[in-house]
């Protein structure tokens, strides 16, 4: 496994799926960024746990990656899998972190766009 190859992957799908799409999908609905947050009372909580949700997110996504890199000697993506199967860390208790990691980042972009 290169380093390019876990670059790529990580340009691939994560991205994609949590900074691009999310993009896109906001910008289509013609969302005004800069009031939206006023508007509701409770706008400040929910950035609040948004940007929490995602951070815990981005972690838990960040260290599954490392873990299928180190211990695995591979990458998140099919066309580059890890050699070895990866039961540390957080595999050990949770059948799949990195799906659970990106649906935070997800939830916590729709709480902070309250969306």
């Amino acid at each position: 496994m290169s380093a390019k190859q876990q670059v790529v992957s990580i340009l691939t799908l994560p991205t994609v799926v949590t900074i691009i799409v999310p993009s896109i999908l906001l910008v289509l609905s013609n969302m005004s960024f800069l009031g939206l947050w006023f508007q509701n009372p409770l706008s400040i909580v929910l950035i609040s746990i948004g940007i929490l949700t995602s951070a815990i997110g981005f972690t838990l996504l960040a260290f599954t990656i490392r873990l299928f890199a180190i211990r695995g000697h591979g990458t998140l993506a099919p066309w580059a899998p890890p050699s070895e199967l990866v039961v540390d860390g957080i595999y050990g208790h949770v059948r799949n972190p990195m799906i659970t990691g990106v649906l935070l980042i997800l939830l916590g972009e729709s709480l902070l766009f309250e969306s």
